[in-house]
């Protein structure tokens, strides 16, 4: 059988990207790891169930590294995956609620580039552009179904498995190149400097 999480850690870092280990659906967290979990995955003690770092500082222990990402695969093979976001891997990601959150923030700011494009089992959507140094902004910022991972944030990797089902690529890296965020929508972003600081989990 394929392995389409080792497939897509393997592309993202070819990509640049640096990914991280994260808590997966296995019963609980082995004795001795840095986790905030160790409970079964229905009592997920920080609510995100599967898509929370498995250490409490992912991005000292992220890597690009193929052979780390084969070794992870074959020494963890029930745990997920995700991205950083941010300077380190020149990434940033737009999550959409649904697909009707997508089409209206569309219509509002204007058509987005072909990318990479994700979706998690309960629908939402996430686009992944290339860094243009947005804030980490209330996800008002571009409507109440919009959130922006800027720095410090992490997208699950697609391949991921969650209790619900498993997140996929709707447009995978290896058919789109990650594009760069337009002009309007970079600078509604920039422009919610103002706005309430959110960090994204």
């Amino acid at each position: 059988m394929d392995d389409d999480l080792g497939n897509s850690a393997a592309t993202l870092a070819e990509a640049g990207v640096y990914l991280a280990r994260a808590w997966g659906t296995r019963e609980s967290v082995g004795r001795g790891r840095i986790c905030a979990c160790n409970a079964d995955r229905d009592q997920c003690r920080v609510g995100l169930a599967g898509r929370h770092p498995v250490h409490a500082d992912p991005a000292r222990t992220a890597t690009r590294d193929p052979s780390i990402l084969e070794g992870w695969r074959t020494a963890f093979a029930s745990e997920n995956m995700l991205a950083l976001t941010g300077a380190r891997s020149r990434l940033v990601g737009l999550s959409f609620q649904d697909r009707e959150a997508l089409h209206v923030t569309q219509r509002r700011f204007g058509a987005l580039p072909f990318t990479p494009l994700s979706e998690a089992p309960g629908g939402s959507r996430t686009a992944w552009f290339r860094w243009a140094r947005p804030p980490v902004i209330d996800p008002d910022g571009m409507g109440t179904n919009v959130r922006v991972h800027a720095e410090g944030a992490r997208l699950l990797v697609p391949g991921s498995t969650l209790a619900d089902g498993v997140a996929e690529w709707v447009v995978s890296p290896a058919d789109a190149r990650i594009a760069g965020l337009p002009l309007p929508w970079r600078q509604t972003i920039l422009n919610a400097a103002d706005r309430r600081v959110f960090r994204t989990a």
